[in-house]
């Protein structure tokens, strides 16, 4: 008996070799159950219980201990992108942030005995604003033989200026990773950097340059169908840049990389306020900074304006105009070339 015993030990300890284990604390007995990761999920304030432990991890600059909590799909899917991002999401959060609240969640749970696909909301306060925070993960239960355990865990990390929900939401969930989109304030590197693009693209509207701001587009834009009508849709947006906008400021700043089963290519965005006479607007810019595979679509991608809302006026509004100024939120990121909305229905035309 003792002989089948020491068998057993020896392989299990073998079989251990070949799991990735998570660190356990002596309070986090639901963070990981059995080696996988279970986020709390039975718990009461489970999603403040989540957001304390992560954060004590980023207090500590634990990196590998952040990394083991994403799900295994998503480190071999985005492992350099998460190599990356965490230093600068833990920067983020120990630098800016000085206080945070519970907002709200969403859990999916796919049949009785499915796996639960759950998103975590929270808002952080820094300096510079409040923004948004979203933890997405994945829990998989143990007598769930369906779902690959490879899914369970951290999905994706997002955080965005908290007015920028239409802008955001949707797309931040899409991507799994950290993705963080900055605020312009003061001297800092999105401020710095939306200055430099917006001075140059004032200059070349007064100058009435439209071959200038022409030739910033990618050549896969330029080549693109329907585009006979950009140097004319850059015309129109100049004339508002040049002859309308009283004043202006740079909003947020963004870069991410995506990742494909053969090509892979850096983006930034970029996002301003625009002041006029008759409103305010909402400007956002496109930008393909590296494209391993295809070089044509290097280069500026869109150019979006559209009248801003505010979230009150948003949601009082009639449902056509919410549609409409949602639409507006991503048309830049959906359609290439110009697109420049200065009004919303307010009703549908049948």
């Amino acid at each position: 008996m003792k002989i089948f015993i020491m068998i057993g030990a020896a392989v299990l300890g073998f079989i251990n070799l070949f799991i990735p284990i998570l660190p356990v604390h002596e309070d986090d007995a639901d963070w990981i159950v059995d080696g996988s990761y279970f986020g709390y999920f039975y718990d009461d304030g489970c999603e403040e219980k989540v957001m304390n432990q992560f954060l004590g991890l980023v207090e500590a600059e634990d990196f590998d201990s952040i990394f083991s909590i994403f799900s295994e799909e998503v480190k071999r899917s985005c492992s350099a992108e998460l190599e990356e991002g965490i230093p600068e999401l833990v920067e983020f959060l120990n630098n800016r942030v000085t206080s945070w609240e519970y907002s709200g969640s969403y859990s999916n749970r796919g049949g009785g005995a499915g796996p639960a696909d759950r998103t975590m909301r929270f808002l952080l306060h820094t300096a510079e604003g409040v923004y948004r925070f979203t933890i997405h993960d994945y829990i998989v239960f143990s007598y769930d033989k369906k779902t690959p355990s490879s899914r369970a865990g951290f999905h994706s990390i997002t955080i965005f200026p908290e007015e920028m929900f239409g802008e955001y939401l949707e797309f931040c969930m899409g991507k799994d990773g950290v993705h963080i989109v900055y605020r312009a304030a003061g001297e800092n590197e999105a401020a710095a950097k939306g200055r430099e693009l917006m001075e140059q693209w004032m200059e070349l509207s007064a100058a009435k340059d439209v071959d200038g701001f022409y030739e910033q587009f990618a050549p896969s834009v330029k080549n693109g169908t329907g585009m006979e009508r950009l140097p004319e849709e850059i015309q129109e947006l100049e004339d508002i840049l040049g002859n309308q906008v009283t004043s202006w400021e740079p909003h947020s700043w963004t870069q991410y990389d995506e990742t494909e089963t053969y090509d892979q290519r850096s983006c930034e965005e970029y996002f301003f306020d625009l002041h006029t006479e008759a409103a305010d607007y909402f400007c956002g810019v496109y930008w393909t900074t590296y494209d391993k595979n295809h070089d044509e679509n290097v280069g500026l991608q869109s150019v979006s304006l559209f009248l801003w809302m505010e979230e009150d006026e948003v949601r009082e509004a009639p449902f056509a105009t919410y549609r409409g100024f949602y639409d507006a939120c991503t048309a830049g990121r959906e359609n290439p070339g110009v697109s420049i909305i200065l009004e919303y229905p307010t009703e549908y035309e049948e």
